[in-house]
């Protein structure tokens, strides 16, 4: 192999690379004067890995359990451990992630992995390091980042490099080296742990092969084609295969989370999922006009939240703002889609958008179906509920759809394919130009479709909508809450409201304008530096600057919308975040090495900080178990709204807490907590604000019967009259099969002198020691897991059944006489995908050396000289 022409082709790659991270850090500066991003989900994961952290710190062990959050639940999505997975090929994966620091390296995955995408599709370098800048700067991969959701930005980044190696497969025929490079990617892909990301990638992959099959059959070239995908099919199973353990404990996990459906009866004219409630799933739903975003940023008035807080320099022109209504409305959200709340809206780039559709009208028909298919299935299906018959269709008949929330980030597979459609056309367009006669009414069709609309928008912005349309009853509540602050009466309020909603209008609506007028602008440039090339009034290197310029300023700037200095705080700060509070400290000091705490300082069950320091009734996680979220929403939600009054209403009558507490005790208001050992509540930061429950009933107790209901529906039903200090419930199936009579044969002498203590906690493993002059029956305040899933119950060493009860505990019968009662959290099905982990990866990395190995072989091989025949070399002498 000659190295220096091999270098020779390297180095333009290699500039490249280096103005990636020149670009990633123009675009994050505050890194390099020592700032830190405050990213909410990232500090969010500290408090749900805190106690596996501590647990691995104090013992070298990893668990697969904590009970930190929701009385209990996996790790598998919290902190994965599966040393076997990609077995060997660690070294790439932290090398392409982690060489520089987060959350730069996921600025700069993006801009690699598309640029490798591009290149596969023949793109110029040049043109595919815009269009890798384009990509990288979509406002969405932007905005996950301010978030700190660094797994799904991670996958983001790979999947394009998983695409780009099935390309190179296919169209390069190179099919041994091609499917190893896509096994690898791949494989690091799963192993980021982000599913949706990657189910949504294998929709994208999915609608591609089928393109290339239709393209293949066309031109009689099927043999090629299943030469190519076959060992691309193969490498899926190997890549798959490599993360088993995780992908299995996922699997086993998921069916008893909220994604996994629900035993109780759905509500009259729902249908029965196996999955997540569509309702819910839905949440996220675009409205069909807000995909004009991708072209017009702030069509839709931009992220949730107040104007003041988008633009500092507002506050101050408000001081001298003679408009009473305008001064109001100024502080009310602009923005006024159909989602609840977003961050920012998708936006690909004005000029993205532009050669997108110019694409359509230029390039043949190989890339240009499935790209249409891939990105209009997308945008239909991230409308959601506002396209209810499509979203019906995949919800209740698509395999796993149903798994997954917020449908709007399907929105990824058009994010993808726009910019790469993009870039293609703009390849085509400078290095293959079509006469100007053939191209002139296509280039001025794109350009006034696309120039067209924002001008239109721009000039005449209520023929967009009514401003206020969508979300008049929240923004009248932030009116009204706003106003009285002022002391002024709801009627005096009532009366400001038309004046204050229309000035609100006039603010969108303004927003609006501005960003139409700006999008026109940018397609009118980006327009003219191609009639320049074409008119051979500039060169093709001029014009490629001129558009790759004109992208880069028009991204970057937008983003500094949703991610700017005000992101960015000091180290110190950054860390002070997980800070104890005088609350926190003194519950610490509690000996007790196994209580939980309900913090109503913060949305209980929407946050993961309590967990950092304490086991918390609540927690933060989009995979919960099935049976907490219901319990929590029939009870747990109640109790935490209707306290507060109680207090209030006990402090008008100078009574303490405590008196407070003991009268609730009484009304039976507190046994929801009581049984799932609630000891603390915490009402503010100081220390006093704390509120010890002195009938939380501990880790496990004695009851004298247990009843035995129907079903589900009756078992959940039940605890609202449930005395949990005497009496368990249980749904019938726990009395049935494999726990036959479990529950029926039972004859329990309740023995009021019988104990049982936790006397060792790890958060795998319980301890109990019993004493009872009699059978008795005990239940554990911790979260009932199927036991055929991990968690074994032992009574002196002999593992015997548990069964549920009080629809999301553990219950046991314990024999007479002293004993030992062991919990043990040890799932089988993760120790039997560890081996299978193991298989693949020695099969992936095999295959990887392999492949590179024969691409090095062939390589050389057409590299070495030709031996001349013998009659050539006699007759020269």
């Amino acid at each position: 192999m000659d190295f220096n022409a091999f270098f020779n082709k390297l180095k333009p790659h290699l500039l490249i690379v280096a103005i990636f991270i020149v670009v990633t850090f123009a675009f994050l500066n505050p890194m390099l004067q020592g700032l830190k991003l405050q990213q909410g989900d990232v500090a969010t994961s500290k408090g749900m890995y805190q106690e596996t952290k501590d647990y691995l710190d104090k013992t070298g062990e990893h668990t697969l359990w904590t009970n930190s959050m929701f009385c209990g639940m996996p790790t598998y999505q919290i902190a994965p451990y599966t040393p076997n997975s990609i077995w060997g090929f660690k070294v790439v994966y932290n090398y392409l992630l982690f060489t520089l620091p987060g959350p730069a390296n996921a600025i700069f995955l993006y801009m690699f992995g598309f640029y490798f995408l591009l290149l596969a599709f023949g793109v110029r370098h040049w043109l595919a390091a815009i269009g890798a800048v384009a990509y990288a700067f979509s406002t969405f991969n932007i905005i996950i980042i301010a978030a700190g959701h660094m797994n799904q930005a991670y996958a983001l980044g790979m999947a394009p490099m998983v695409l780009a190696a099935a390309v190179y497969t296919i169209r390069s025929k190179k099919y041994i080296f091609g499917a190893a490079l896509f096994t690898g990617a791949l494989a690091i892909d799963i192993r980021l742990n982000h599913p949706q990301i990657t189910y949504y990638f294998f929709i994208l992959f999915g609608i591609y092969l089928l393109g290339e099959l239709v393209y293949h059959i066309m031109h009689k070239q099927v043999a090629s084609y299943f030469k190519a995908v076959v060992p691309i099919m193969i490498g899926a199973l190997i890549a798959v295969g490599s993360s088993a353990s995780m992908l299995m404990v996922t699997n086993e996990y998921g069916k008893e989370t909220t994604r996994g459906g629900s035993e109780l009866t759905p509500k009259a004219g729902q249908e029965k999922s196996t999955g997540l409630d569509e309702g819910y799933a839905t949440d996220w739903s675009y409205g069909g006009m807000e995909t004009f975003t991708l072209l017009i940023p702030n069509a839709y008035g931009g992220p949730s939240g107040p104007l003041v807080s988008k633009d500092p320099k507002i506050e101050k022109e408000n001081e001298g703002e003679t408009d009473q209504n305008v001064k109001i409305a100024s502080y009310l959200d602009t923005y006024w889609g159909d989602v609840q709340f977003i961050g920012g809206p998708d936006y690909y780039g004005a000029i993205i958008c532009f050669l997108f559709l110019l694409g359509f009208f230029v390039l043949d028909s190989r890339d240009k179906w499935w790209v249409l298919a891939a990105f209009a299935l997308s945008i239909f299906l991230a409308m959601g509920r506002n396209f209810q018959s499509l979203t019906d269709l995949f919800f209740f008949h698509f395999p796993m759809y149903n798994k997954f929330r917020t449908v709007s980030m399907i929105h990824v597979i058009a994010e993808i394919v726009t910019p790469l459609f993009a870039i293609i056309t703009l390849n085509k367009i400078l290095e293959n130009p079509m006469p100007w006669n053939k191209f002139r009414p296509k280039f001025f069709w794109a350009i006034g479709i696309t120039g067209g609309i924002c001008l239109v928008f721009a000039a005449v912005p209520s023929l967009f909508g009514d401003f206020t349309k969508v979300h008049p009853e929240r923004d009248t509540q932030e009116l009204f809450s706003m106003l009285r602050q002022n002391k002024l009466s709801d009627e005096q309020i009532k009366s400001m409201e038309p004046a204050v909603m229309g000035a609100l209008t006039d603010i969108r609506q303004g927003l609006f304008q501005k960003d139409a007028f700006r999008s026109l602008i940018l397609i009118l440039l980006s327009g003219a530096a191609i009639y320049l090339f074409y008119i051979k009034k500039l060169k093709k290197e001029y014009a490629i600057a001129a558009i790759g310029v004109l992208i880069f300023l028009d991204l970057f700037v937008i983003n500094f919308r949703y991610l700017d200095k005000k992101n960015f705080t000091s180290k110190s700060n950054s860390e002070a975040e997980f800070y104890p509070s005088d609350a926190d400290q003194a519950i610490l000091q509690d000996p007790d090495p196994y209580y939980r705490v309900l913090n109503l300082t913060v949305s209980p069950f929407n946050d993961a900080s309590t967990s950092y320091f304490h086991k918390s009734i609540g927690g933060y996680h989009g995979a919960k178990l099935a049976r907490f979220q219901e319990f929590r929403e029939r009870y747990l939600d109640q109790f935490v709204g209707s306290f507060p009054q109680y207090l209030q209403q006990g402090m008008k009558q100078n009574a303490p807490p405590q008196a407070v507490m003991a009268e609730m005790q009484r009304q039976g208001f507190l046994n929801i907590i009581d049984m799932l050992n609630g000891k603390y509540l915490i009402l503010g930061k100081e220390a006093n604000a704390v509120l010890r429950n002195p009938y939380a009933l501990g880790n496990a107790w004695f009851v004298k019967k247990v009843t035995i209901v129907p079903n589900a529906d009756s078992e959940l039903a039940a605890i609202q009259h449930l005395k949990p200090t005497e009496e368990a419930v249980s749904d019938k199936r726990f009395n049935e099969g494999q726990y036959a009579n479990y529950l029926s044969d039972m004859h329990i002498n309740y023995d009021s002198t019988a104990k049982i203590k936790l006397t060792e906690y790890k958060p795998n493993k319980l301890t109990f020691t019993t004493s009872a002059t009699s059978d008795q029956f005990a239940v554990f305040s911790d979260i009932y897991y199927n036991d055929n899933k991990g968690w074994h119950a032992f009574i002196d060493g002999k593992q015997v059944q548990h069964v549920r009860v009080n629809y999301m505990l553990r219950g046991m019968k314990i024999p007479a006489g002293q004993h030992t009662v062991v919990f043990s959290f040890d799932p089988q099905t993760y120790h039997t995908g560890e081996k299978i982990s193991l298989a693949f990866s020695l099969i992936l990395c095999a295959s990887l050396i392999g492949g590179i190995g024969l691409e090095i072989f062939q390589s050389r091989k057409k590299q070495a000289p030709k031996a001349e025949p013998e009659e050539k070399i006699e007759s020269k002498k």
